[in-house]
């Protein structure tokens, strides 16, 4: 038993180690199955998977990969928790044989453990963003700005704060916040900030096909902005042909000759 327990103790860091990595992948892939299925074909993700024992080159404060401090991180990691207390009751044994089993079971399953965690929270996130797009449109809906989309593989962000920055000295803009671009922070965002300006500036960004035609229909662009073409998320679209054909989603939700702006320079466009 104390032989056990001492086991126990020096296997806790390892288990803690790879907890902290699989919650830090699942924030950085935005919690989403499609991203974090992508990731997991890659050389990288497979050997996250399969790679019990950890880098110790990796153990110091200022390189252990771990998630940042949020709302969604904190709950998510405490469901985990929850789960892989009740799966280590289920396999524990003080036998030494079954004891050291049951700890590479334990610690080979924590992806599992934080994938099942999650499936809740997206739930629950699905049915918030519904109500709270419902409620952001009918305030654009009510104050009948014009929306300038912006969509692309890159450039998103600054060119909306530099054209926020020239028609600011016109009239009266309103542009999304930092990198916000995603139904739940974009209806967010609209209904926290927005003060019936007559320019709305709205970041369309997509990982698969469908995603920026929803948001279009929802936020419905009168001009366009086409920033350019890269293969930056190629694993969740699968060709760049797709990636471009996602991004004219926001051209085909514009009304009859309406003007579209693009990078005559990128290959792509």
């Amino acid at each position: 038993m104390w032989l056990n327990l001492i086991i126990f103790i020096l296997f806790f860091p390892l288990f803690f180690v790879r907890w902290m990595l699989w919650l830090a992948i699942f924030q950085q892939k935005e919690y989403r199955g499609d991203r974090l299925l992508a990731y997991i074909k890659t050389s990288q993700g497979k050997t996250d998977i399969f790679k019990l024992w950890p880098n110790t080159k990796k153990l110091s404060r200022e390189t252990l990969k771990r998630p940042k401090l949020t709302a969604r991180a904190t709950v998510l990691a405490l469901l985990s928790a929850g789960l892989m207390i009740l799966l280590l009751k289920y396999v524990f044994s003080w036998n030494f044989y079954q004891f050291g089993l049951s700890l590479l079971v334990f610690l080979a399953t924590v992806p599992l453990m934080i994938l099942l965690a999650n499936i809740p929270l997206v739930l629950f996130k699905t049915f918030l963003t519904s109500i709270l797009l419902r409620l952001a449109k009918q305030k654009i809906r009510l104050a009948t700005p014009t929306i300038i989309g912006i969509t692309g593989s890159y450039g998103k962000t600054s060119t909306k704060h530099l054209l926020c920055h020239i028609l600011s000295s016109q009239t009266e803009v309103f542009a999304s916040a930092r990198s916000f671009n995603t139904p739940l922070s974009l209806s967010l965002d609209i209904l926290r900030r927005y003060k019936k300006e007559k320019i709305v500036i709205l970041e369309y960004a997509a990982y698969k096909p469908g995603e920026i035609k929803k948001l279009a229909n929802i936020f419905r662009p009168h001009l366009a902005i086409i920033t350019g073409f890269t293969t930056q998320h190629l694993a969740t679209f699968g060709t760049r042909e797709k990636i471009i054909q996602a991004k004219a989603e926001l051209i085909l939700a514009l009304p009859a000759k309406s003007t579209v702006f693009f990078n005559q320079d990128d290959e792509g466009v």
